[in-house]
């Protein structure tokens, strides 16, 4: 269990030494690195805008990646969706079942969250879509995205 074993009650360690140590002890098992963790030196990446944007994709490595979370802006005066494809590049218009849609309020941030990763087995395509439910039409370049994934 790697720094979990670190922990004893009967020291003196504070409050806040328990909570650090057992952070980074759960932090190291979902990482899959660290100290004491069996997946060696993995790390988690991010694939982030430099500029606004309609799309962005994460391609997966022979072994697929974990998308954990994504988090954007949409910039437009108007709501729009995100959708979310298991692809290696953002898919054609009138693509159905997305891995997820998002409502994205005008002005507003918006987040995917998949505490303990969610596999993809082609890679990661985030797109704006100006229709809701599961059929795509891409927006125009209004977006910030972020992706955190490892793999």
């Amino acid at each position: 269990m790697g720094q979990l074993s670190n922990l004893n009650p009967s020291t003196n360690d504070s409050l806040w030494d328990l909570t650090y140590k057992i952070a980074s002890a759960v932090r190291s098992l979902v990482t899959g690195g660290g100290a004491g963790s069996s997946g060696g030196s993995v790390a988690n990446a991010t694939s982030k805008s430099t500029a606004l944007e309609a799309s962005r994709a994460v391609v997966a490595g022979a072994s697929g990646l974990r998308c954990f979370t994504i988090t954007g802006w949409n910039n437009k005066a108007s709501d729009q969706y995100v959708m979310v494809f298991d692809a290696a590049a953002v898919p054609a218009d009138g693509t159905v079942q997305p891995v997820a849609v998002l409502l994205a309020p005008a002005g507003y941030q918006f987040s995917f969250n998949w505490p303990g990763g969610r596999p993809f087995t082609s890679g990661v395509a985030v797109c704006n879509s100006s229709t809701s439910g599961v059929t795509k039409t891409i927006g125009s370049a209004d977006c910030l995205f972020d992706i955190n994934y490892r793999g």
